[in-house]
């Protein structure tokens, strides 16, 4: 349990720079889906992501009032676990029917070629 503000600080710091990580990495990921549905692909990203914030921080402050001001971390903590086996899942089940390799050339995207 959280003691003082310093500890709060902290905890914030790391959750912070965890978020600020995986933002990156899927925005870097979805940059490189082929021009023509990028934006599309971005819009979905970023719907997901604030979507996400907005849910979560409605089901933190229910789950402080009726649990204590820990549980939301705990819940932060279960729900990344559970996306991340989710994740593992869907890794696994698309693995064998796409190509690994990433094509950064866009000539490579263009249609009609």
């Amino acid at each position: 349990m959280l003691d003082s503000v310093n500890q709060l600080a902290v905890t914030l710091l790391v959750l912070g720079a965890a978020y600020g990580m995986t933002y990156t990495a899927a925005l870097t990921l979805v940059s490189c889906s082929p021009p023509v549905g990028r934006g599309s692909a971005i819009g979905k990203l970023e719907f997901s992501f604030n979507l996400g914030i907005a849910l979560m921080s409605q089901l933190g402050g229910i789950s402080a009032d009726l649990f204590g001001l820990w549980s939301p971390y705990i819940l932060a903590g279960v729900v990344a676990l559970l996306g991340s086996i989710a994740l593992l899942f869907l890794y696994w089940a698309t693995r064998k029917r796409h190509d690994t390799t990433m094509v950064y050339d866009d000539e490579a995207f263009q249609i009609g070629n």
